[in-house]
Parts: C-alpha cells; sequence; structure tokens
C-alpha cells in the first residue's frame, strides 16, 4: 500500500503522513486474514508545505508573464497601427 494522508493533532496542528508497506496473510487455504503489516509511516508535513510554495510561486510567475505577454501584443499593435 502507498498512501498520504492528513491528521489533525488534538493540538489542532496539522500533520502530512506518507504511509507504505506491505501486509502478510495467513497462508492460502486457510480464511484469508492480515498477520502483519511491514513498512514506513512518515512526517512529509514540510515537503507538502514546499510542494505548495512552489506551485503557488509558478502561478504567480504565470500571471505575470501573461500581463506581460499581452502588454507587449498591446504596445507592437498600436506601434503598427
Amino acid at each position: 500500500y502507498v498512501t498520504e494522508f492528513r491528521c489533525i493533532w488534538p493540538d489542532g496542528t496539522v500533520r502530512w503522513i506518507d504511509a507504505r508497506g506491505r501486509v502478510l496473510f495467513t497462508p492460502a487455504g486457510d480464511s484469508r486474514r492480515a498477520v502483519r503489516f511491514v513498512g514506513t509511516v512518515l512526517d512529509v508535513t514540510e515537503r507538502k508545505r514546499v510542494v505548495d510554495q512552489l506551485a503557488d510561486l509558478r502561478a504567480d510567475v504565470a500571471e505575470v508573464l501573461t500581463g506581460h505577454v499581452a502588454g507587449l501584443g498591446a504596445r507592437r499593435h498600436a506601434r503598427l497601427g
């Protein structure tokens, strides 16, 4: 399994968790049931924060560049018109 989820601590703090692993089951023939989970659980809150900041910055840059390009086109059109 691979999953990412949000946990809210009793004090209201939000943490993001990445959990990865596999489930070990009883041998074939028995009623199939999980007997062990092997894996890792990591707090990825900081990584998630940085990825969100980068997405915001990219959106800001795209907005500035779009406005800049539109402005260049308008000035060029005014010169030629």
